[in-house]
């Protein structure tokens, strides 16, 4: 799959093609995001007991959702790859003095690798496609608004 295809076959309502390494991008900037905020100090709001684990949950289906989508006939890796991610980023967290490692945190790590996944097999995989039309819906009323004042 080339750059100009669209990650689910078709072209965005203008018949422009959805920008694939755009997404990709994302997707990988989600990744370093994870990574750095796994290693950073954290706190959990007061009186919001497992909220670190519906964080993680979160994290993952986002990442699984993107990966899914993004890379369809690498899915399988994907998920391993992203499970195997969350262990060794809660396997750092224990060398980390402001970190603890936690099995159930990884345990929401793969869970929400798999919900992501899951909905990647769903109608909830237009979302690029809805995204970028979006966008460029956008950047038509700006360029013509931009092309009024001048």
């Amino acid at each position: 799959m080339n750059d100009t295809m669209n990650c689910l076959g078709a072209s965005s309502a203008h018949g422009q093609p959805i920008r694939l390494k755009f997404w990709r991008g994302i997707a990988w900037l989600l990744v370093i995001l994870v990574v750095v905020l796994s290693v950073l100090p954290t706190s959990v709001p007061p009186g919001f007991d497992g909220g670190d684990k519906l964080q993680h949950l979160l994290a993952y289906a986002v990442l699984g959702f993107f990966f899914a989508v993004l890379y369809p006939r690498h899915q399988r890796l994907a998920l391993l790859g992203l499970i195997l991610l969350g262990a060794l980023l809660e396997w750092v967290q224990g060398l980390l003095p402001v970190r603890v490692a936690s099995l159930p945190d990884w345990l929401a790590d793969a869970l929400g690798v798999l919900l992501g996944i899951w909905l990647a097999q769903s109608r909830a995989r237009a979302l690029f496609a809805w995204l970028e039309q979006k966008i460029l819906m956008l950047a038509m009323v700006l360029g013509r608004r931009a092309h009024r004042r001048n």
